[in-house]
């Protein structure tokens, strides 16, 4: 293939296992970078400009149901302030905690965060007797105002096509927000000593998400980006994931393939065991391939296992040759990996995660400068 594709031909050419002009090349957050766009069209300018590709973004309102009412008070307490929520429906309260530290200041307990149940006191579900309570909270979004929405996904569309970048569709599913819900480390003990309450909060959760991600593919997006990050081995044994979880992975990517949608499944660490399950389930994308961590990617066993099934994105350490090393050791990192991952195309060059503030700019910038010079096809690597 000759000639410079755009970003978006780019990248749907390796989501399809095909060979591009070159093999993209995608960040996931540039937080070094943070303050040089006010908005995602700006941020997709911005790297489209640095010889990078680029995408935006878009996802579904969470509308609670219309009888459910909630306040929120903060209380002084040591060693952090505690930030309460209450949210009172018609099946009864709800009630949840998090410890606001220097790290995470927030006005507002979230259904979901990563940093909330990692800082959390206490939390929403303690008991089955508390999810019928909790399905008024995760109100069928389709059911809810959905004008502005479909405005919005129409601009983002047309945004998308003028720059020739692709549309990400965004979702949360069910075992996150069951993580959430019950609490990181109390779901952990819960698959062993409560496992009735882990399935029927799942089940919650994956009602919700479903409808969720059903509106989202009404939209004219390229791709469904679905955190798997906590359906690993880092937190739970593999019978554990293949019976709770794999089963809402299949049912999600048989959605989006009805709707002719590609899934893109992300989970940094801990999936070596699970390849095979996600190809099988139905997952077209795998990110973020951490080569590092005591659960981490083998490159090479990834390629050989699921690259003739399966498009392979990131693959490049998000901390140390960002940080710590020079612009000529970033290009050395690019080019071995690129001589693993990159033959025979379904790849996409992308760090394993975030770059963090520590990034080093001229590192950032030597990754794209070594993924446009040697990612070209055909692949002609020193």
């Amino acid at each position: 293939m000759s000639g410079e594709l755009s970003s978006a031909e780019r990248v749907r050419l390796a989501f399809a296992r095909e060979t591009p002009d070159r093999v993209p090349i995608l960040y996931r957050g540039t937080d070094p970078w943070a303050g040089r766009w006010r908005d995602q069209v700006e941020r997709a300018r911005f790297m489209l400009d640095l010889g990078a590709d680029a995408r935006l973004n878009l996802g579904v309102p969470a509308p609670m149901h219309p009888e459910v009412s909630s306040r929120v008070w903060r209380e002084e307490a040591e060693p952090y302030p505690i930030l309460h929520k209450a949210w009172r429906t018609p099946a009864g309260e709800l009630h949840a905690s998090v410890q606001i530290t220097e790290d995470w200041q927030v006005r507002d307990v979230p259904l979901y965060s990563d940093h909330a149940w990692s800082r959390g006191v206490e939390y929403m579900v303690k008991s089955e007797a508390d999810l019928e309570a909790l399905r008024y909270v995760l109100h069928d979004p389709r059911e809810a105002d959905l004008s502005g929405h479909r405005e919005h996904a129409a601009a983002v569309r047309r945004q998308a096509d003028e720059l020739g970048v692709i549309v990400q569709g965004n979702m949360i599913p069910a075992p996150l927000y069951a993580m959430g819900f019950i609490g990181g480390e109390p779901m952990m003990m819960a698959v062993r000593d409560d496992p009735e309450l882990v399935r029927a909060t799942l089940q919650v959760a994956h009602e919700w998400a479903t409808a969720s991600l059903e509106l989202l593919l009404e939209a004219p997006i390229d791709c469904v980006y679905r955190s798997n990050c906590y359906e690993t081995v880092d937190l739970f044994a593999p019978r554990d994931v293949r019976e709770l979880f794999m089963p809402l992975l299949e049912a999600d990517a048989r959605l989006c393939h009805e709707a002719g949608v590609p899934l893109h499944g992300f989970a940094q660490t801990g999936i070596m065991p699970f390849l095979e399950d996600w190809a099988d389930a139905g997952v077209d994308i795998i990110s973020s391939l951490d080569p590092l961590g005591p659960n981490a990617m083998d490159l090479a066993e990834t390629k050989r296992r699921v690259g003739d099934r399966c498009c392979l994105m990131g693959g490049v350490d998000n901390r140390g040759p960002f940080i710590e090393g020079t612009a000529e050791e970033m290009e050395e990192t690019v080019i071995e990996t690129l001589r693993i991952m990159a033959p025979g195309g379904g790849y996409i060059l992308s760090p394993a995660g975030m770059i963090f503030p520590e990034g080093k700019e001229e590192n950032l910038l030597a990754f794209i400068e070594a993924g446009r010079r040697w990612g070209r096809y055909p692949l002609d690597l020193p």
